[in-house]
């Protein structure tokens, strides 16, 4: 007759066989110390459907510290072996001592896991017919092996068994990844040796980190190569936040490059969030919240560098190799004048306020962006001083308000907007939220890269100066053309070409700008215009004084 604590182990142990996620729960609980995130839920279907069938391939990319390990090569293994879905595992990492590792981290479960060995005993249960650092073979007849690239594993059998399963975590490495020498030799490896080493009912899953652009992984993910493959790819950042501006301005404040109360620092920084919180966190969405927070990540990005964080978080490892842009002939014009006011008293009667929009709405591409650039035009040598980069996911109001927004702080003399297609309603409603901005379509002929090309060789000239206090600027085109977003550049871009023919305008083009403006109003109020710069409507941009 069966006890109750029978009882209990018999449905647990039902329960553990038809869910990896209670298995993993019940007997993993020193690691599930926080709750799963939705992506570990679709890690656990993903693996006991492919268990449940054969012949399967699962690419999987995750962030670093999110788990991936512990899911596939711990508690799906031992899943594996406690319920005898296979007879003959693989496993393999970037060394063999990594490889020895993961095998070590089985061994301790079985051997001192006091709740797995009450309830599989026939696992267990000492002795086990082998139990080396590179290979074992449990009581209840599975084997499994650990290897790497390093090591020649050709034609293996166990017993009479092919490798039913076979998975590489983090069988790439950040120095293997750098020459292209080791990227070749890692994808000849997988293709002649690990993919021969199954049979047509072997399930393959290879997880990891997309260290390098051109990886084994990241062609594994990619659409167009590797067809038949389940592809799943995962970021720590799932949504940025709506208010990059603000978030610019906190890594000032934790650098310690501006004061906020009188104070820079990490703590300072963490009051000026405090104090902005519901801003900052405005639209974002992360990965694992109960393990890293947005704030968490950010700090994370600040401490580490955006490089580091891209590859390492969001599985975007930028190209160094053909980086387009050569980020050490950057002149950033705030190494010279630290403060705005100091740029315009230099600049004095020369400024020429210019202002551009590549809104989102209406564009097909890969984010949902719109970026305000605005520039200061030194009409006496056309150098280029950014002054805002305001870029984040807007409705059509929002966009509206934050134009007029950046009107009234900075007075644009020329407001040009991308009128591509889809985007000429841009123009419409400029015209009816305001009286008073100098609008001026611009049809961009060229592709962006194109347009984008010719920005960075203004850069590098020196032609075109940033700010540091530009964060999302800066990071697109860091990463440019690699960026998951290039609104911003693009914007610049148009604000550069919107320079490049002020010279060209003359008196007759300004005066039809400005009479546009006068025809908009009904009134008589609305037909005097605001003077720019001290200078009279005939001569609005000083040209007749050059």
């Amino acid at each position: 007759m069966k006890t109750l604590d029978g009882c209990i182990t018999q449905l647990k142990k039902y329960l553990a066989s038809k869910s990896l996620k209670f298995f993993a729960k019940t007997y993993f609980k020193h690691y599930c110390k926080n709750s799963f995130a939705p992506f570990h839920l679709e890690l656990f279907d993903y693996l006991t459907e492919i268990t449940m069938q054969r012949g399967r391939q699962l690419a999987i990319a995750a962030p670093r510290g999110n788990a991936k390990s512990s899911i596939i090569s711990l508690f799906y293994v031992l899943w594996c072996i406690c319920f005898g879905h296979e007879k003959c595992i693989i496993l393999f990492s970037s060394t063999r001592q990594q490889s020895e590792r993961l095998l070590a981290h089985i061994k301790k479960e079985i051997s001192s896991n006091e709740e797995l060995k009450r309830d599989f005993p026939e696992v267990c249960e000492p002795p086990n017919p082998r139990w080396r650092n590179d290979e074992i073979i449990t009581k209840n007849g599975i084997n499994v092996v650990s290897s790497s690239f390093e090591n020649e594993i050709r034609g293996y059998r166990y017993e009479e068994h092919r490798p039913g399963l076979i998975i590489l975590d983090d069988v790439e490495a950040v120095e293997s990844v750098r020459s292209q020498d080791q990227r070749e030799k890692i994808y000849e490896w997988f293709q002649k040796v690990v993919l021969n080493l199954g049979s047509e009912q072997t399930n393959y899953i290879i997880a990891g980190t997309i260290l390098h652009y051109d990886s084994l992984l990241a062609k594994l993910i990619s659409e167009e190569d590797f067809p038949g493959w389940d592809k799943h790819l995962y970021k720590s950042v799932i949504r940025f936040s709506d208010r990059q501006d603000l978030w610019d301005r906190w890594e000032q404040i934790y650098r310690a490059k501006e004061s906020y109360h009188g104070k820079g620092g990490p703590e300072a920084a963490k009051n000026f969030f405090e104090e902005n919180k519901w801003d900052m966190l405005s639209g974002t969405k992360v990965l694992w919240p109960s393990r890293e927070t947005y704030y968490d990540l950010m700090v994370m990005r600040a401490k580490k560098g955006t490089l580091s964080f891209e590859s390492e978080k969001q599985n975007e490892p930028k190209d160094t190799s053909g980086l387009s842009v050569d980020m050490n002939k950057v002149v950033y014009w705030d190494d010279r004048y630290p403060t705005l006011e100091e740029l315009q008293q230099f600049l004095g009667s020369r400024i020429v306020v210019l202002g551009t929009c590549d809104p989102s709405i209406g564009k097909s591409q890969k984010s949902d962006y719109s970026a305000i650039v605005t520039v200061f035009l030194d009409k006496s040598n056309n150098d280029i001083y950014v002054i805002d980069a305001d870029v984040g996911r807007w409705k059509v109001n929002t966009l509206i308000e934050r134009i007029l927004l950046h009107h009234k702080n900075r007075r644009y003399i020329v407001f040009g907007y991308e009128n591509n297609a889809a985007q000429e309603w841009l123009g419409e409603f400029i015209k009816k939220s305001s009286k008073l901005i100098p609008i001026e379509p611009i049809t961009n002929l060229k592709p962006k890269e194109a347009r984008i090309a010719k920005l960075i060789v203004y850069i590098e000239l020196g032609k075109v100066k940033l700010s540091k206090r530009l964060g999302e600027l800066v990071r697109e085109l860091n990463h440019y053309p690699n960026a998951s977003h290039d609104d911003a550049l693009d914007a610049l871009a148009m604000a550069i070409d919107l320079a490049e023919s002020y010279p060209q305008y003359g008196i007759e083009k300004i005066k039809g700008i400005f009479d546009e403006i006068k025809n908009r109003g009904s009134s008589k109020k609305h037909k005097g215009i605001i003077s720019y710069g001290g200078y009279s409507f005939d001569d609005p941009f000083g040209l007749l004084k050059v």
